[in-house]
């Protein structure tokens, strides 16, 4: 097979042999004493590595990737990895940085991390960071070298596990570090890839990448906190709490890591971020404690989103009867929204109704606020019967609804004659008149007679004896409770004689449902 030349590149047409001997013959260095390190010291003491950067370069690239099926590769790569762990960074650097075209830049970037042994590519990482200008933290060279250590020592398949790592985290800080300003015509600005990540709401891959190894090697350091950041700022406190979550329960990075992103400020950033992810505020909040709840409060108030809102209502529940000076602060708000809110939160974080707060709000011109205060009433004995009074006689279904409910377990005597009074009201609901008329007859108070007499009978016969009422749902029910509670009163024996005389079923029924016999 014909030879290229230096720098011919070819791919597909080159075998690592014969590049090597190009390489050699770049460095004035014998076939026969061609080894990584003298070829080193060849292209260093000629200064051809700098001279003729791009032409070495060339060289290089036909080794990693122009060279990738040659089966005899193999002592060609032990000998660059003897080359690249002699050369001087600096040389290096300026080796790699002569590629101008982009993709084959990163082809050849790339290709060195997957193919180069553990040492070289841990030394060839520091000459791409020198190469573009890319600060490269000690405390990430650490992690670097931590992994490179495992996968030089860790017995099988735990090797290959750790080398796998180490190779995936250098290629994406290859790329990561020769896409950004200051490199190649075709490259982009790092000004423009910080807009598109705020845009697409990522952080770069190389912090991504940093936060990973920190926690895989249970590290720390100025590097990781930067990177931290850089995540935490571009949305991607959900990312950092999926890598801890990976992390063993021992982990002390894991958990400086919490300790940095656990404040009340990255829990405001994080509940206004849409989509919601309440999988990562459930995480920052059991390190926070009942300082979060003012910052959730704050976002209950303001938010607009239903989904947000409810989560929010749920945790801050979970808070219990401690949260009630932060609630009643929030009482304040003229807003009815706000107020029903947080009389609904003091409900569910089982604060005690009091009278002052309950009376404030129970005659509230908003019913959805008065629903609330009487619900929020009703579950303290103290405040029941006194606001359940006041609820039978509201005009609106959705504070009365509730209030019957709440009365089937027994009308207090002060609601009986508010009850009464309001099921003869026109406006009264009819959907709740046989229930009122039931609840009245149960009650066993006179005063509840009235109203049941009214649905019941319909003015005097010409003998002057009581006339049914126009057989009802209610009229029915009405005449049962009369005759369950009044059997002996003078107006009900009136007119539960002329009832027991009809021959009609439905009444007939009523009345046998109450003990009272009736002509067959």
């Amino acid at each position: 097979m014909e030879e290229s030349l230096p720098g011919a590149g070819g791919a597909g047409t080159m075998t690592a042999a014969a590049a090597w001997r190009n390489l050699a013959q770049l460095a004035n260095c014998p076939m026969g004493d061609a080894t990584g390190a003298r070829i080193a010291a060849g292209l260093s003491s000629a200064g051809t590595a700098t001279q003729s950067s791009l032409a070495v370069r060339n060289v290089l690239h036909e080794i990693m990737v122009d060279t990738r099926s040659d089966p005899d590769a193999g002592a060609v790569l032990t000998g660059l990895s003897e080359l690249v762990l002699s050369l001087d960074v600096s040389i290096l650097a300026a080796v790699i940085r002569a590629e101008n075209d982009l993709d084959r830049h990163l082809d050849f970037v790339c290709a060195a991390g997957e193919r180069l042994p553990v040492d070289a590519m841990v030394r060839f990482a520091t000459a791409v960071a020198s190469a573009f200008g890319r600060e490269y933290p000690v405390p990430l060279q650490t992690l670097v070298e931590r992994l490179a250590v495992r996968a030089r020592t860790l017995p099988s398949p735990a090797d290959r596990e750790a080398d796998a790592l180490l190779r995936q985290q250098l290629v994406a800080l290859f790329r990561s570090w020769s896409s950004r300003q200051g490199t190649h015509p075709r490259r982009e600005t790092q000004a423009s890839s910080r807009t598109r990540r705020r845009k697409s709401g990522r952080a770069s891959a190389e912090a991504d990448r940093i936060l990973e190894m920190a926690v895989e090697c249970n590290a720390t350091g100025a590097g990781v906190w930067t990177a931290l950041n850089e995540v935490v700022e571009e949305g991607g406190t959900g990312t950092v709490i999926d890598r801890i979550k990976m992390a063993p329960e021992d982990s002390a990075t894991a958990a400086a890591v919490m300790k940095r992103i656990g404040t009340p400020q990255e829990l405001r950033r994080l509940l206004k971020r849409e989509p919601f992810d309440g999988a990562a505020v459930d995480a920052l909040l059991r390190g926070l404690g009942l300082s979060a709840a003012k910052v959730m409060l704050e976002e209950l108030v303001e938010s607009t989103e239903r989904l947000t809102r409810r989560y929010l209502m749920d945790r801050l529940a979970r808070f219990g009867p401690e949260i009630r000076p932060l609630i009643e602060g929030r009482l304040r708000d003229q807003r009815w929204f706000v107020q029903r809110n947080m009389i609904a939160l003091m409900r569910s974080a089982k604060c005690l109704a009091d009278s002052p707060t309950v009376h404030r709000f129970v005659s509230h011109k908003d019913a959805r606020v008065r629903r609330e205060s009487v619900l929020w009433a009703l579950e303290n004995p103290a405040t029941k019967d006194e606001i359940l009074a006041r609820a039978l006689g509201d005009a609106d279904p959705s504070v009365l609804r509730p209030s019957l409910q709440a009365a089937r377990g027994g009308l207090p005597a002060v609601a009986v004659p508010v009850l009464a009074r309001r099921l003869l009201d026109a406006d009264f609901p009819p959907e709740f008149r046989v229930l009122s008329i039931n609840l009245l007859g149960r009650s066993g108070s006179v005063l509840a007679l009235e109203a049941l007499l009214h649905f019941a009978q319909n003015g005097k016969t010409l003998f002057g004896k009581p006339r049914i009422a126009a057989k009802s749902p209610e009229m029915l029910a009405a005449l049962a409770a009369i005759a369950r509670s009044w059997p002996t009163e003078r107006r009900a024996a009136a007119l539960l004689a002329q009832a027991r005389k009809t021959r009609d079923d439905d009444i007939a029924d009523a009345l046998r449902g109450t003990g009272i016999e009736v002509a067959a």
